[in-house]
C-alpha cells in the first residue's frame, strides 16, 4: 500500500461514486404541525424534515408559525430513531424574513399611562 497522494490527473480518471438522489422507499408524508402555521414535518429514514411555507408572509415567523416550530421540534424529540434535522425553506429565494410584526390574540398590551402631571 502506498502512501503516495494521487495527482490531479489521477483523480479526475477515477470513477465518481455518486449517492441516489433519494433512498428507495415510500417517503413520508408531510404534516403540518399547527393548522394553519405553515411549518410542515416529515421523518423519513433517520432524518427529520422542517420546511418553512409561508410564501404570502415571506416566511415570517409569528407567534403561530413559531408555535408550529416548537411543535415539530417536540414531535423530533419523541423519535429515537431521527439523528439529523434539516430545517429548509419552500419558497424560492427566500429562507425567512424574520419576526412577524401583527400582533397575537394571546398578547396583552400594557394600559397607556401618560407621563405629566395627574
Amino acid at each position: 500500500m502506498s502512501d503516495r497522494i494521487p495527482n490531479r490527473d489521477e483523480q479526475r480518471r477515477a470513477p465518481a461514486t455518486r449517492l441516489p438522489r433519494r433512498l428507495p422507499g415510500p417517503r413520508a408524508r408531510a404534516v403540518e404541525t399547527v393548522p394553519g402555521c405553515g411549518i410542515w414535518l416529515a421523518i423519513d429514514f433517520g432524518c427529520a424534515e422542517i420546511t418553512i411555507a409561508r410564501p404570502a408572509q415571506h416566511n415570517t415567523l409569528d407567534s403561530r408559525a413559531l408555535a408550529g416550530l416548537s411543535e415539530a421540534l417536540h414531535r423530533i424529540e419523541q423519535h429515537a430513531d431521527v439523528h439529523g434535522t434539516l430545517l429548509r425553506s419552500s419558497v424560492p429565494g427566500v429562507f425567512c424574513s424574520g419576526g412577524g410584526t401583527t400582533p397575537t390574540p394571546t398578547a396583552r398590551t400594557a394600559p397607556h399611562r401618560t407621563t405629566g402631571p395627574s
